[in-house]
């Protein structure tokens, strides 16, 4: 039954559930600040997981990883003032903090210290940018 209901259905709905799935209302950019060795450094992750890619070179699960972090993260942000938002520190931060320490930690091969983010949140559709950050 299987055969018969896949040689059906597969001409019809071969572009699986993200043929159905909502749009984004927001581009993302995570900027990390932090020290490998005593020596500041500046790294833009989902920048550069994009830029790297060869159809993502393997790093699907990477970019996956950083792309729904964000969204939980700035769904959760408390607002300061305006349009400067700080992280909630809980769970979803957490996993936003982890992923991107791994990535930094795999880029540097080296440990990462005095870790600084900002999530910059553009909604598509007026421009406007906020502010997410850990200090």
């Amino acid at each position: 039954m299987d055969f018969y209901a896949m040689t059906y259905c597969d001409p019809y709905f071969h572009q699986d559930w993200r043929m159905f799935a909502p749009g984004t209302r927001y581009n993302y950019s995570i900027y990390a600040v932090y020290e490998v060795n005593g020596q500041k450094q500046h790294s833009f992750p989902i920048q550069e997981v994009l830029e790297e890619r060869t159809v993502f070179s393997g790093r699907e699960f990477l970019m996956i990883s950083l792309t729904d972090a964000s969204i939980f993260v700035h769904n959760r942000a408390m607002n300061i003032k305006g349009d400067l938002y700080k992280f909630t520190n809980d769970k979803y931060y957490q996993i936003f903090e982890y992923v991107n320490i791994q990535y930094l930690q795999k880029k540097h091969k080296n440990k990462i210290e005095n870790l600084r983010l900002m999530l910059v949140a553009t909604d598509i559709q007026t421009n406007k940018r906020t502010y997410t950050v850990n200090e």
